[in-house]
C-alpha cells in the first residue's frame, strides 16, 4: 500500500512539473513575441520618419542655395565665403541637433 502511495506521489509531482515547464515556455514565448512587436514598432516609426527628414535636409540646402544665389547677385561674393560676415554660421552638430530635435526622438 505505501508503494501506491509513493508511486501516486511521484506522479502528481511530475505532473506538476511538466505543468510549470509548459507555463514557462509559453510564459517566454510571449515574452519574445511582445519583443519583436516593439521592434518593428520603432523600425515602423524610423521608416515614416525618413520622408520628413529628407524633407527638412532638402528645405536646408535650397535654403541655402537661395542665400548663396541672392548674395551672388548682390555682389556680397566676400561675404558669400564667410570674408565679411559669417553667413554660413552653422555646425554640423548644430545641423544634426536640429534634425533630431525635428525628428521627434529627442536630443541622442
Amino acid at each position: 500500500m505505501i508503494y501506491l502511495w509513493i508511486t501516486v506521489g511521484i506522479v502528481i509531482v511530475l505532473i506538476i512539473g511538466v505543468i510549470v515547464i509548459f507555463n514557462s515556455l509559453i510564459r517566454k514565448r510571449n515574452r519574445v513575441k511582445n519583443a519583436w512587436s516593439d521592434i518593428e514598432v520603432q523600425l515602423k516609426r524610423r521608416y515614416d520618419l525618413v520622408p520628413n527628414l529628407v524633407e527638412v535636409v532638402k528645405g536646408y540646402i535650397i535654403g541655402s542655395i537661395s542665400v548663396g544665389i541672392s548674395r551672388l547677385e548682390t555682389g556680397g561674393l566676400g561675404t558669400l565665403f564667410g570674408f565679411g560676415t559669417n553667413y554660413f554660421n552653422y555646425t554640423t552638430g548644430d545641423i544634426l541637433e536640429k534634425l533630431w530635435k525635428l525628428s521627434g526622438l529627442g536630443c541622442h
